[in-house]
């Protein structure tokens, strides 16, 4: 756990400027794997992951919140599909077809 909080902490020092945040916006799987990341138990990683992800939300309109939602999406799939079936639907329907809307299957609860 330690060895994944520091390497959250250089990858941020990495994105404090605008070479390193281009750098990990045009690396494939980069913010898929800082968003599978937010599974880190202790508190202060998953608050630099919601910094990293957010902040790649507001520098690269409107692709880094696409590219942040399909992160989540990954994330939601490998840990917790069950639990949160409804915003799944509906977060994977907005970043496949936009912001048409659709109707959500019955879950069947």
């Amino acid at each position: 756990m330690e060895c994944l909080h520091f390497s959250l902490l250089c990858l941020k020092a990495l994105m404090n400027n605008k070479v390193g945040i281009k750098a990990v916006l045009n690396q494939d799987g980069a913010l898929d794997i800082i968003a599978l990341a937010t599974d880190s138990p202790p508190l202060g990683d998953k608050t630099l992951v919601m910094e990293m992800l957010s902040l790649m939300c507001y520098v690269d309109k409107p692709n880094g919140h696409i590219r942040v939602l399909r992160g989540s999406l990954l994330f939601f799939f490998f840990f917790w599909r069950n639990c949160f079936s409804p915003s799944l639907f509906l977060i994977q329907q907005w970043t496949t077809t936009g912001t048409q809307r659709r109707r959500m299957p019955d879950s069947g609860a």
